[in-house]
């Protein structure tokens, strides 16, 4: 039997019921909205939203966020730690699946991941077997898509590619740039971030050339016989916020009218952008002036070849390693202070620096740091300040010298560039354990080096002494080892000398058994990393 209403309740059931809606009060504007986003292209509307202040309507503050890995992505979609968050499809998916609370609002980005590479010739991923690439986000939505196209046409990735994690695009681009790897996935504006940095002054002299590779959005479209649109990523609501309808009606609006802006403005949106991307390096800054100056050359020659390029620079540097790091290279030195300046010239434009022409001196000066250890009984030598000849991955084998490291006093010398070929015979570190000597030369055009590497230990308080010494660049190592020799007789047995020969991607090390006087040396064959250490120590 149905039960009894009487009128009383009825009426004010139709009341009820007749009545407008009543939403969640937000009238009075939210006190704030969060917007967050990696350093990726689906980020740049996000970004113009907030410094426009595009929400006014619905919130007193818009503020951007940005996430740096997919981890602490989840970490602030289930904390709500933001309102709005980009992120990949799949991330949205599997966290809608295990009930965290997201809402999906649109697909924004479809398709912005190429393989950058130093190799022009390769544009399928079937030219990569047996390659190293870089890929950031493991498990996420660059991986996963690399690895289902190679999967499509028969390329099993795990085994058939070399796979090098990282953590982000970023660092991917770091690792292309700075030589440790020739080609990375990546995910714009990190693919024109990487090609822009490697042809502008003064990172194109170290860098290099890099292309556009594999665009994985035209291979799904080959290999998955549809339009070359991959789901990548877009906007989602969290949290509070989804009770929000008429807000989140708002957002979408911005978003889209934002990234009409961004297409219609791309100077002003990577503006916007830079303020959020760790592009900066308050490690260290660098200044420049010069000119370009019209030259006596023939009616024949290029309008490029008829002017020639003067640059004085200076860069002074407040921490070393962090530097470094930022070009790929952490954990490599820690601290170091002090400055690297000269000048260089060179014929045709200032952005373009035409190897084979170039000349100019080059000092260099660093105070308190160390060189860490990268692997166990390893003490790793920087080269990126100095001759752009020492790669990123030179190791020496010190291990009867350093068990934790290199700490050193100071890094100096002098560079002579000329037609190309940097040299120097007064490369000079020096640290408590002993003081690392270097002469030689490096092609920069070639990307070759052969160079000289002593490595004498600190007998004495007099031997540092006579060590900390600066070595006049006229007279050069090789006269003041000999001096040296004289002078502390027991130095000479201690010593231990290497040749740096080979390519900057390949350096190939030799230690020097048999020494004339004066330090003139005969390579041996064995390589250094082959010469067993006389300490057994380890760490």
């Amino acid at each position: 039997m149905p039960p009894v209403v009487n009128r009383r309740q009825l009426l004010q059931t139709a009341a009820a019921l007749a009545a407008p809606t009543v939403l969640p009060a937000w009238a009075a504007p939210l006190p704030q909205l969060t917007l967050s986003g990696p350093p990726a292209i689906v980020s740049s509307p996000l970004i113009h939203m907030s410094q426009s202040n595009a929400l006014a309507g619905v919130a007193a503050k818009t503020v951007f966020t940005p996430w740096r890995d997919p981890d602490q992505l989840r970490v602030m979609a289930i904390g709500n730690k933001a309102d709005i968050l980009a992120m990949p499809s799949n991330v949205a998916a599997n966290l809608y699946n295990r009930g965290a609370g997201v809402q999906l609002l649109n697909i924004a980005t479809w398709g912005a991941l190429w393989v950058v590479t130093r190799d022009g010739q390769r544009q399928t991923l079937l030219d990569f077997k047996g390659e190293e690439i870089a890929v950031p986000f493991r498990g996420d939505m660059p991986d996963i898509m690399l690895q289902l196209l190679c999967a499509k046409q028969g390329i099993n990735a795990q085994r058939d590619l070399q796979l090098r994690y990282v953590p982000s695009p970023m660092e991917a681009m770091q690792l292309l740039i700075t030589r440790r790897v020739r080609h990375a996935l990546l995910v714009e504006p990190g693919v024109s971030m990487a090609l822009r940095k490697t042809q502008s002054f003064p990172v194109n002299v170290v860098a290099p050339e890099l292309h556009r590779g594999v665009d994985l959005q035209q291979e799904w479209g080959r290999l998955f016989k549809r339009p070359p649109r991959i789901p990548q990523a877009g906007i989602a609501a969290v949290g509070a916020v989804r009770q929000h309808p008429e807000v989140l009606a708002a957002v979408q609006k911005a978003y889209a009218a934002s990234v009409a802006w961004c297409r219609a403005n791309p100077l002003e949106c990577g503006q916007l952008v830079a303020q959020y991307v760790d592009l900066l390096t308050p490690e260290a800054v660098f200044t420049a002036n010069g000119n370009w100056a019209a030259l006596q050359a023939t009616a024949a020659a290029p309008p490029e070849a008829q002017r020639r390029t003067v640059l004085n620079f200076r860069l002074d540097i407040q921490d070393s390693g962090t530097l470094l790091g930022r070009f790929g290279m952490a954990d490599v030195v820690r601290r170091g202070k002090g400055r690297m300046e000269g000048q260089v010239a060179w014929r045709g434009a200032p952005i373009n620096p035409d190897y084979a022409s170039m000349t100019g001196q080059i000092n260099l000066n660093i105070e308190a740091g160390q060189f860490l250890k990268a692997e166990p009984g390893l003490a790793k030598l920087l080269g990126v300040l100095s001759l752009q000849s020492l790669p990123r991955r030179l190791t020496l084998d010190f291990r009867d010298l350093f068990s934790t490291g290199f700490a050193f006093d100071f890094v100096r010398g002098d560079v002579e560039v000329q037609r190309g070929i940097a040299s120097t015979n007064n490369l000079q570190m020096t640290g408590a354990t002993a003081a690392v000597l270097m002469d030689g030369s490096a092609d920069i055009d070639k990307e070759t080096q052969n160079l000289r590497v002593l490595v004498v230990p600190e007998i004495d308080a007099g031997t540092a002494a006579l060590v900390a010494t600066a070595i006049n660049p006229v007279i050069g190592i090789g006269a003041f080892v000999a001096q040296l020799v004289l002078k502390k007789p027991l130095i000479k047995a201690a010593t231990r000398e290497f040749h740096f020969g080979g390519s900057w991607d390949d350096p190939q090390v030799t230690r020097n058994n048999a020494r004339a006087e004066g330090g003139v040396s005969a390579p041996a064959s064995a390589p250094a990393s082959a010469i067993e250490p006389q300490s057994e120590e380890t760490s």
